[in-house]
């Protein structure tokens, strides 16, 4: 019985070594605490990419596969007549459709055709999991669209313009993600792009020193870039730097300025 007694003492007093070795590495900032977060975080995204990925490996993306078992459907009193531009998730294809749902145009261009050795990425992933996220068409058939890197992180993987028989006319070499605005009159492209950057301190008032920080980016029609607006310090230098300091305790602290949408 004090045997027991003894081995359950010495299992607590473990534990609670444990625990104030823990507090202490974070509350006196070792070395190795960084390196801990980081391990989590890669771990997490792997997480998260096998459970996106895997519904991709059961069933063929394409828009031709999809009308054919009638995944494709619409109500033509909620629609417009002309033309309908999609692109699928896992394909790195843009079809047009018409009123009746039939493909009449489609642009195809995989990653590792415009990119063959891209200087903003230095491991892509499998061209698979690459596909075209945004497209916008032009009145000459050229294309205009962001490439995503499914399960990456960061996921962003450029901007590029295609002619109308899908042939490069522009690569914009970096991570670009989500969504785009072109401007009518002087073609100007606003985008978004992200990076992940890893600090000494905490960044941003938040409880983390790896985040993904996105930026505003300003490219000329012929996709030069013009200008580039970070998002942090834009919040952190305006009237509502206060937000920095309340945000949700639910949000992942390394990905809290997540944007997802322009419109200028």
């Amino acid at each position: 019985m004090l045997d027991a007694i003894l081995k359950l003492f010495f299992i607590a007093c473990l534990i609670v070594l444990a625990f104030l070795a823990g507090f202490g590495a974070k509350f006196f900032d070792a070395g190795f605490t960084q390196q801990l977060d980081n391990a989590l975080t890669a771990y997490e995204a792997m997480q998260k990419q096998k459970e996106e990925i895997a519904p991709a490996l059961s069933d063929k993306n394409d828009i031709d596969s999809l009308l054919a078992k009638k995944k494709v459907s619409w109500d033509k009193g909620f629609t417009s007549d002309g033309y309908t531009l999609i692109t699928l998730r896992y394909s790195s294809t843009a079809y047009l459709l018409d009123m009746e749902g039939n493909v009449v145009y489609r642009w195809s261009a995989p990653f590792s055709k415009i990119w063959k050795n891209p200087s903003h990425i230095q491991k892509p992933i499998n061209d698979k999991w690459i596909y075209m996220e945004k497209a916008h068409v032009f009145p000459n058939g050229d294309l205009l669209v962001i490439y995503t890197g499914w399960g990456d992180t960061p996921y962003g993987y450029g901007m590029a313009k295609l002619d109308k028989d899908s042939n490069l006319i522009w690569k914009y070499d970096n991570r670009v993600h989500h969504d785009f605005d072109v401007a009518p009159i002087s073609g100007t492209i606003t985008t978004l792009i992200h990076e992940v950057v890893t600090s000494s301190e905490n960044l941003y008032n938040s409880d983390s020193r790896r985040m993904t920080l996105d930026s505003l980016v300003v490219l000329s029609a012929q996709g030069e870039e013009l200008k580039r607006v970070s998002i942090p310090d834009a919040l952190a230098n305006s009237s509502y730097s206060l937000l920095l300091n309340h945000y949700q305790k639910n949000l992942a602290a390394w990905d809290r300025f997540h944007t997802n949408s322009v419109d200028v």
